[in-house]
């Protein structure tokens, strides 16, 4: 296998131990699904199905079931045909009673030969291999040679569509069976050890129950369709054809049967929506890489050619974040795995970037469909929670309490977050369009936290009841973090207020005010602190508290740059996924070199990055792998635009603040800074060759500051105004 790495291709080999029983998570924001090594063998849900009830308002529910489909593909060339087998990844067919009955016969193959690759400019997946009922060591001495079966496929779930395409292409003459099965069960837990929900390596006893029902299919021609009932859900169907092939039984299950190469359509369609339009052949493939084409030309990074792996990871990661966006997002970690407790869903407490790198490189619309959809969980899941008798409201429509009972509440953590979100669209984009969704999106997300807030005897207070939070990772108590994002919430508000020139509740401005001055957490010896008057003592706070409040307004004082350096080893020890968050503020304060650099800060992120994922703080809380992890698909992407262009000053706004002066030749295009301005810079040799700024919109700022790095010279023909450049 190369060691060269592609800035755009993700790619695993065997015996590659870190891949080995892990599955690929692909998904288009309607449709979703874990691939495994196989390239063929799945589990397929859809967003749209799992977010509709009987009175067809979305995400009503606490739990629902999220896997609608499995695949299963098996092959048989000459020599299994006449002994009457079939082979899979997943084990050995045969329709022959007397093989079924006989205990000797094997019933498991393997995949040897694997190479799996995820090409993130078409959103592809592509797999090949050699199937064998042996070890690994005979296929390679070239025994039995007629029970070896080499594969390949591509697996596309079309960006923005219903459809998921699978080719699989085998030997010449060689017969494909691909059998669906709909999925009418689903794992809830019953029990979870451990303290608390961010206990690593819990045991989980799971109970089997009926979520659905398959009404009816049909099989024929080459299409097999099943009309499926969810428990208290619209119905919907599931349709799977492949041009070319038949409709059979296989184990007394419907499946397509085609030979040499098959192209296999998949959709998972609402009640009363029709079928999409089939690309033919090719033509999928050819549309999918038309789609993700025009979402990677909005914006673009260059890092240094000793950077490749940095720049593998930033495509990743924003392909991640994009594969989520849609009208009920699917992301990639947790959805499908039906062994899990609920609250590994698609939004964790920790996933604090889902808008701020689309916005970062302009791409509007998709950052206004993750929040929205988010926003919109909120009030639906509370009112539902305390519709089932749950008076502290739910955290999402599907997750369930730390002990795993079924039970919903309110996490402030994640409100505070879709705050945050909503506010940086005003700074971002400015139109009037954008003013009216920050205030409409955080003002609730405020209103929801202070719901548990009330006054005492003139004095504001918590309220008691359940609030799930994540303290047991600090050792604290629930009112810290509870403290945390009313602090969080109620700087934006009042930040929201000051500029967006929207009308705010009266009676919401004197309450954030108030929230700020009369609620205060003093040092508990736990990481927590948040004193008076905006001190940065802010950055003492849990990866979503700092992820939520407004970094920005901190600035590159010499106060941050003193609590900073004071509290550095203290916050990252306690919080091993805070590299992201650490990083933009490393760079806000100017760092280029030392161990407190923007760069380095994000480096230290580097252990805990998987050579498969961009990210993967599912599997290591899953499996306990890992002790640490880090969170959030966009974290990565979001930090490294901050080392190459942020805020250091009031206004003024630093070129390579974080980046180490090693890049001496780096280029980004299309950056947007908060203060509506789009950017786009090159340097060679350690000089600047290009550089060009544009307003967003008409309410942009009027002028826009750029400080060079130390040393550079300022380019010719431009306004310069010390070691600042200027557009106006």
């Amino acid at each position: 296998m190369s060691t060269s790495i592609d800035p755009w291709r993700l790619s695993w080999s065997s015996p590659f131990p870190t891949h080995e029983y892990e599955s690929l998570y692909l998904a288009n924001g309607v449709f979703g699904g874990q691939l495994d090594l196989s390239g063929t063998d799945m589990d397929l849900w859809s967003a749209s199905i799992a977010a509709l009830n009987q009175t067809g308002k979305p995400f009503p529910d606490v739990h629902y079931p999220v896997t609608a489909l499995r695949t299963r593909v098996f092959y048989r060339n000459a020599h299994y045909k006449e002994a009457g087998f079939w082979m899979g990844r997943s084990g050995i067919l045969c329709d022959d009673p007397r093989y079924r009955s006989n205990p000797s016969i094997p019933h498991q193959s393997q995949v040897y030969q694997c190479h799996q690759e995820l090409d993130l400019r078409r959103g592809v997946a592509e797999t090949s291999g050699t199937i064998f009922p042996g070890t690994q060591a005979a296929l390679e001495a070239g025994l039995a040679p007629g029970r070896a079966i080499d594969f390949k496929t591509r697996v596309a779930l079309l960006k923005d569509s219903p459809l998921m395409v699978v080719e699989i292409t085998a030997d010449e003459g060689v017969e494909i069976a691909f059998l669906p099965q709909t999925v009418l069960e689903d794992k809830l837990v019953q029990k979870v050890s451990g303290h608390g929900v961010c206990q690593v390596g819990t045991e989980i006893d799971c109970e089997l129950v009926m979520q659905q029902e398959q009404v009816s299919q049909t099989a024929a021609g080459d299409t097999i369709e099943y009309a499926m009932q969810p428990k208290d859900g619209k119905a919907y169907t599931v349709r799977v054809t492949s041009p070319g092939a038949r409709a059979m039984t296989l184990m007394d299950q419907p499946a397509l049967l085609g030979t040499g190469t098959m192209l296999v359509y998949i959709q998972i369609l609402p009640e009363g929506k029709e079928p999409v339009a089939v690309p033919e052949g090719d033509k999928v493939f050819a549309q999918q890489a038309m789609r993700w084409e025009e979402f990677w030309s909005k914006s673009d990074v260059r890092l240094p050619a000793e950077e490749a792996l940095w720049q593998q990871r930033y495509h990743a990661s924003l392909f991640y974040v994009a594969q989520s966006i849609g009208e009920g997002p699917t992301h990639p970690p947790g959805l499908s795995k039906p062994n899990l407790p609920h609250w590994f869903g698609c939004f964790h407490d920790t996933d604090t970037y889902f808008c701020r790198p689309l916005l970062e490189t302009g791409r509007r619309d998709e950052a206004v469909r993750h929040l929205r959809f988010r926003h919109a969980t909120l009030p639906n899941a509370k009112a539902n929670a305390q519709a089932k008798g749950y008076p502290g409201g739910a955290m999402y429509p599907w997750q369930s309490d730390p002990e795993g009972n079924g039970e919903a509440y309110l996490c402030p953590l994640n409100s505070a977050i879709i705050g945050c979100e909503a506010l940086n669209f005003f700074y971002y984009l400015r139109e009037a369009e954008d003013r009216v969704l920050a205030r409409d999106i955080l003002e609730p997300s405020f209103e929801l936290i202070t719901s548990l807030v009330e006054e005492v005897e003139g004095k504001l207070t918590l309220k008691d009841g359940p609030v799930l939070t994540f303290s047991e990772t600090m050792e604290a108590e629930r009112p810290v973090e509870l403290t945390l994002a009313l602090h969080a919430a109620a700087a934006d508000l009042l930040t929201l207020a000051e500029g967006v020139g929207e009308p705010l509740k009266p009676e919401n401005i004197v309450l954030a005010k108030r929230i700020l001055e009369e609620l205060e957490v003093a040092e508990d010896g736990a990481g927590y602190a948040i004193l008076p008057a905006g001190d940065p003592e802010y950055l003492r706070t849990p990866s979503v508290s700092l992820g939520a409040f407004p970094l920005h307004t901190l600035k590159g004082s010499e106060r941050l740059a003193a609590t900073f350096d004071k509290e550095l080893g203290k916050v990252l020890l306690l919080f091993a996924w805070l590299p992201h968050q650490m990083s933009v503020v490393g760079s806000m304060l100017g760092r280029r070199t030392g161990p407190s650099s923007g760069h380095e800060l994000l480096r230290q992120a580097d252990v805990f990055y998987k050579p498969w994922h961009a990210f993967d703080e599912w599997e290591n809380r899953r499996t306990g792998r890992a002790e640490n992890f880090v969170t959030a698909a966009g974290g990565f992407a979001s930090a490294l635009h901050n080392l190459l262009l942020t805020e250091v000053r009031d206004g003024i706004w630093g070129l390579l603040p974080g980046a180490p002066e090693s890049w001496a030749n780096v280029a980004f295009s299309n950056l947007v800074t908060r203060s509506g301005w789009r950017v786009s810079v090159e340097f060679k040799e350690g000089q600047v060759s290009r550089l060009d700024a544009k307003k967003v919109n008409a309410a942009s700022e009027p002028e826009l500051r750029l400080q060079l790095p130390e040393g550079v010279a300022s380019p010719a023909g431009l306004t310069v105004e010390d070691d600042l450049v200027l557009f106006r």
